[in-house]
């Protein structure tokens, strides 16, 4: 497929927002032909308002492809989302896991669509408004993505995405520094967005209230347990293990004296174990579903 598709095209993903509008703007100038792609994703169905939703998204990043004189196209994939992102994100609390939404919606939802949309128009290539930057390894031969020196540096977010991916990435803001810059250059081209405030952490929860969403949508699932000691001494009551991480002393609602973490959480049998700050480090750790990205094996003799 990708031998008839045209490397002068691409597809950038548009959120409304001035990020991804000037990266639309850069493109353009650049002499690409440019289409931007809006992902409908999650409509304020949460309860309250966020602080812009869906409609207003889609309108902002229609208008500013009107006012660059490129192409728009509108996908609905809130359904995917939900299954993929939203029910990934409840069930690793339910878990005692910390969830990344953001990387899982990388992977399954943003660039799996946005290469469909690539797909669809014949372009080669894809692009957002992050700031990341793509490399190629000499030696390897292999694409990967690397840190900017922006402190909104948004590199970790790509670490799972394929090779066919990454190799057909065009990161517009990899090379700029400084946000307000990207706000100075949407004034200067006219694009009524240029103040609009950065979107929230997580797309999908209202004020960043992890344990307010949680309670909405699985409160029979969530049961209060006990915090122990490492003896197994049982120090207090927990609220139910999705309201807590591994390495958390904020908020755990207990008073020992001294500050105390979470070192272990138990799904079996619903305790969850506090230490204090000495013996909350660990030599080892497991790791799952790596993507070594750069490498196509890891190296035997490499330290990571």
């Amino acid at each position: 497929m990708n031998g008839k598709l045209n490397k002068n095209k691409v597809v950038i993903g548009m959120s409304g927002g001035v990020d991804s509008s000037v990266a639309a703007h850069i493109l353009k100038e650049k002499g690409y032909d440019v289409t931007g792609v809006y992902l409908n994703l999650w409509e304020t169905i949460d309860g309250g308002r966020f602080r812009h939703s869906a409609k207003e998204n889609e309108r902002d990043a229609r208008d500013v492809c009107e006012k660059l004189g490129i192409d728009f196209i509108s996908k609905n994939h809130e359904e995917s989302f939900k299954n993929e992102v939203v029910e990934y994100f409840i069930n690793e609390y339910l878990s005692g896991r910390t969830p990344n939404p953001c990387v899982q919606c990388n992977k399954t939802i943003k660039f799996k669509y946005l290469m469909e949309a690539a797909d669809d128009v014949g372009a080669y290539y894809m692009a957002t408004g992050h700031y990341v930057k793509v490399a190629k390894d000499e030696t390897s031969g292999r694409y990967y993505v690397k840190r900017t020196k922006n402190d909104k540096d948004q590199s970790y977010m790509f670490y799972t995405l394929s090779q066919e991916c990454i190799s057909r990435l065009l990161m517009p803001l990899g090379d700029i520094r400084d946000k307000n810059d990207v706000r100075r250059r949407a004034v200067e081209i006219g694009l009524n967005i240029a103040d609009k405030k950065d979107s929230q952490e997580i797309c999908f929860i209202q004020d960043n209230d992890y344990g307010g969403f949680l309670e909405r949508n699985v409160k029979n699932k969530i049961e209060p347990g006990k915090f122990i000691d490492e003896k197994g001494n049982i120090l207090g009551r927990h609220n139910g293990i999705p309201f807590y991480t591994i390495g958390q002393r904020k908020g755990l609602g207990i008073a020992l004296g001294k500050p105390m973490y979470v070192k272990e959480i138990n799904i079996d049998n619903n305790n969850i174990m506090l230490t204090d700050n000495s013996s909350l480090y660990t030599r080892r750790l497991v790791a799952e579903k790596v993507n070594s990205v750069k490498y196509k094996r890891i190296p035997e003799d490499r330290v990571f």
